[in-house]
Protein backbone atom coordinates (compact mmCIF):
# COMPACT_ATOMS: atom_id res chain seq x y z
CA UNK A 1 0.00 0.00 0.00
CA UNK A 2 2.93 2.30 0.70
CA UNK A 3 3.98 2.22 -2.96
CA UNK A 4 0.41 3.00 -4.01
CA UNK A 5 0.34 6.02 -1.69
CA UNK A 6 3.67 7.19 -3.09
CA UNK A 7 2.21 6.86 -6.59
CA UNK A 8 -0.78 9.13 -5.86
CA UNK A 9 0.87 12.29 -7.27
CA UNK A 10 1.41 10.38 -10.52
CA UNK A 11 -2.23 9.24 -10.47
CA UNK A 12 -3.34 12.87 -10.17
CA UNK A 13 -1.06 13.99 -13.02
CA UNK A 14 -2.30 11.11 -15.18
CA UNK A 15 -5.92 12.04 -14.48
CA UNK A 16 -5.28 15.72 -15.22
CA UNK A 17 -3.88 14.68 -18.61
CA UNK A 18 -6.52 12.06 -19.45
CA UNK A 19 -9.76 12.56 -17.51
CA UNK A 20 -11.07 15.88 -18.78
CA UNK A 21 -14.50 15.26 -20.36
CA UNK A 22 -13.73 17.59 -23.26
CA UNK A 23 -15.55 20.65 -24.57
CA UNK A 24 -17.75 22.42 -22.05
CA UNK A 25 -21.45 21.80 -22.38
CA UNK A 26 -24.07 24.46 -22.78
CA UNK A 27 -25.37 25.70 -19.45
CA UNK A 28 -28.03 23.44 -18.01
CA UNK A 29 -29.90 24.09 -14.84
CA UNK A 30 -28.28 21.58 -12.53
CA UNK A 31 -28.93 22.80 -9.01
CA UNK A 32 -27.09 20.06 -7.18
CA UNK A 33 -24.61 17.25 -7.59
CA UNK A 34 -25.17 13.75 -6.27
CA UNK A 35 -22.02 11.63 -5.99
CA UNK A 36 -22.76 7.93 -5.58
CA UNK A 37 -20.01 5.59 -4.48
CA UNK A 38 -19.05 3.15 -1.77
CA UNK A 39 -15.83 2.92 0.23
CA UNK A 40 -12.77 4.18 -1.61
CA UNK A 41 -14.93 5.35 -4.51
CA UNK A 42 -17.27 7.36 -2.29
CA UNK A 43 -14.46 9.25 -0.54
CA UNK A 44 -14.05 11.32 -3.71
CA UNK A 45 -17.49 12.85 -3.18
CA UNK A 46 -16.60 13.82 0.38
CA UNK A 47 -13.46 15.59 -0.86
CA UNK A 48 -15.51 17.41 -3.49
CA UNK A 49 -17.90 18.67 -0.80
CA UNK A 50 -14.98 20.13 1.16
CA UNK A 51 -13.41 21.80 -1.88
CA UNK A 52 -16.64 23.34 -3.18
CA UNK A 53 -18.69 24.26 -0.09
CA UNK A 54 -20.80 26.78 -2.04
CA UNK A 55 -22.21 24.01 -4.26
CA UNK A 56 -25.02 21.70 -3.19
CA UNK A 57 -23.11 18.41 -3.26
CA UNK A 58 -24.60 15.29 -1.73
CA UNK A 59 -22.76 12.00 -1.27
CA UNK A 60 -24.79 8.82 -1.39
CA UNK A 61 -23.33 5.61 0.07
CA UNK A 62 -26.53 3.61 0.14
CA UNK A 63 -28.64 1.35 -2.08
CA UNK A 64 -31.36 3.99 -2.47
CA UNK A 65 -31.35 7.44 -3.99
CA UNK A 66 -32.91 10.19 -1.84
CA UNK A 67 -36.48 10.99 -2.91
CA UNK A 68 -35.84 14.70 -3.55
CA UNK A 69 -33.28 13.96 -6.29
CA UNK A 70 -34.81 15.15 -9.55
CA UNK A 71 -33.83 16.23 -13.07
CA UNK A 72 -32.12 19.35 -11.73
CA UNK A 73 -29.46 17.03 -10.29
CA UNK A 74 -26.25 15.95 -11.97
CA UNK A 75 -25.41 12.45 -10.73
CA UNK A 76 -21.84 11.20 -10.71
CA UNK A 77 -21.69 7.45 -10.21
CA UNK A 78 -18.30 6.13 -9.13
CA UNK A 79 -17.34 2.49 -8.85
CA UNK A 80 -13.69 1.63 -9.28
CA UNK A 81 -14.49 -1.97 -10.28
CA UNK A 82 -17.69 -1.00 -12.08
CA UNK A 83 -19.48 -3.88 -10.36
CA UNK A 84 -20.37 -2.51 -6.93
CA UNK A 85 -23.91 -3.67 -6.14
CA UNK A 86 -25.02 -0.46 -4.36
CA UNK A 87 -23.66 1.76 -7.12
CA UNK A 88 -25.37 -0.27 -9.84
CA UNK A 89 -28.61 0.02 -7.86
CA UNK A 90 -28.11 3.80 -7.77
CA UNK A 91 -27.53 3.83 -11.53
CA UNK A 92 -30.83 1.98 -12.16
CA UNK A 93 -32.81 4.37 -9.97
CA UNK A 94 -31.23 7.44 -11.55
CA UNK A 95 -31.95 6.08 -15.03
CA UNK A 96 -35.59 5.52 -14.12
CA UNK A 97 -35.84 9.15 -13.00
CA UNK A 98 -34.04 10.33 -16.17
CA UNK A 99 -31.33 12.09 -14.18
CA UNK A 100 -28.22 13.21 -16.10
CA UNK A 101 -25.51 10.67 -15.27
CA UNK A 102 -21.72 10.72 -15.33
CA UNK A 103 -19.88 7.44 -14.77
CA UNK A 104 -16.34 7.02 -13.44
CA UNK A 105 -14.93 3.49 -13.42
CA UNK A 106 -12.08 1.26 -14.51
CA UNK A 107 -14.48 -1.10 -16.28
CA UNK A 108 -17.14 -3.60 -15.30
CA UNK A 109 -20.88 -3.37 -15.77
CA UNK A 110 -21.13 0.33 -14.89
CA UNK A 111 -18.87 1.49 -17.72
CA UNK A 112 -21.02 -0.44 -20.21
CA UNK A 113 -24.15 1.47 -19.15
CA UNK A 114 -25.47 4.55 -20.95
CA UNK A 115 -24.27 7.83 -19.48
CA UNK A 116 -24.00 11.46 -20.56
CA UNK A 117 -20.27 11.37 -19.82
CA UNK A 118 -17.96 8.44 -19.09
CA UNK A 119 -14.52 8.61 -17.52
CA UNK A 120 -12.46 5.43 -17.64
CA UNK A 121 -9.67 5.23 -15.08
CA UNK A 122 -6.76 2.76 -15.02
CA UNK A 123 -7.49 -0.63 -13.45
CA UNK A 124 -5.34 -2.77 -11.18
CA UNK A 125 -5.38 -0.93 -7.85
CA UNK A 126 -7.34 -1.46 -4.64
CA UNK A 127 -10.20 1.08 -4.70
CA UNK A 128 -8.81 3.04 -1.76
CA UNK A 129 -5.49 3.26 -3.62
CA UNK A 130 -7.17 4.72 -6.70
CA UNK A 131 -8.26 7.93 -4.97
CA UNK A 132 -6.14 10.14 -7.23
CA UNK A 133 -7.72 8.58 -10.33
CA UNK A 134 -11.27 8.69 -8.92
CA UNK A 135 -11.25 12.18 -7.40
CA UNK A 136 -9.32 14.19 -10.00
CA UNK A 137 -11.99 13.93 -12.74
CA UNK A 138 -14.66 15.43 -10.45
CA UNK A 139 -13.61 19.11 -10.65
CA UNK A 140 -13.26 18.68 -14.42
CA UNK A 141 -16.82 17.34 -14.53
CA UNK A 142 -18.06 20.36 -12.58
CA UNK A 143 -16.25 22.61 -15.04
CA UNK A 144 -17.51 20.63 -18.03
CA UNK A 145 -21.11 21.02 -16.84
CA UNK A 146 -20.54 24.72 -16.03
CA UNK A 147 -21.12 24.29 -12.31
CA UNK A 148 -17.79 26.03 -11.68
CA UNK A 149 -16.29 28.74 -13.87
CA UNK A 150 -12.56 28.18 -13.42
CA UNK A 151 -10.73 25.37 -15.22
CA UNK A 152 -9.32 23.21 -12.38
CA UNK A 153 -6.30 21.98 -14.37
CA UNK A 154 -3.79 24.40 -12.80
CA UNK A 155 -4.84 23.71 -9.19
CA UNK A 156 -4.97 19.94 -9.66
CA UNK A 157 -1.53 19.94 -11.27
CA UNK A 158 -0.24 21.99 -8.32
CA UNK A 159 -1.79 19.45 -5.94
CA UNK A 160 0.07 16.64 -7.70
CA UNK A 161 3.35 18.57 -7.44
CA UNK A 162 2.75 19.38 -3.77
CA UNK A 163 2.01 15.75 -2.92
CA UNK A 164 5.04 14.56 -4.88
CA UNK A 165 7.22 16.92 -2.89
CA UNK A 166 5.75 16.07 0.51
CA UNK A 167 4.68 12.42 0.26
CA UNK A 168 7.98 11.08 1.57
CA UNK A 169 7.63 12.87 4.92
CA UNK A 170 4.17 11.37 5.43
CA UNK A 171 5.27 7.77 4.98
CA UNK A 172 7.13 5.35 7.16
CA UNK A 173 10.64 4.16 6.45
CA UNK A 174 10.86 0.71 4.93
CA UNK A 175 13.32 -0.48 7.61
CA UNK A 176 11.04 0.46 10.51
CA UNK A 177 7.44 0.27 9.28
CA UNK A 178 5.93 1.12 12.67
CA UNK A 179 7.67 4.50 13.14
CA UNK A 180 7.08 7.69 11.19
CA UNK A 181 10.15 9.27 9.65
CA UNK A 182 11.75 11.77 12.01
CA UNK A 183 10.20 10.41 15.22
CA UNK A 184 12.61 8.93 17.73
CA UNK A 185 11.85 6.27 20.30
CA UNK A 186 11.51 7.23 23.95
Amino acid sequence: MRDIIRAMPGHIHYAVDHASPGTRRAKKQHERILVCGMGGSGISGNLLQVLYPSLDIMVNKDYSIPRHIDRRTLAVIISYSGNTEETLSNYRQLSQRRIDRVVISSGGTLLKKAADTKVMVPAGLPPRGALGHLFTPLPFILYHYRMITKDPRKELSALGRFLAKHTACLLYTSSEPTRPVGISRM
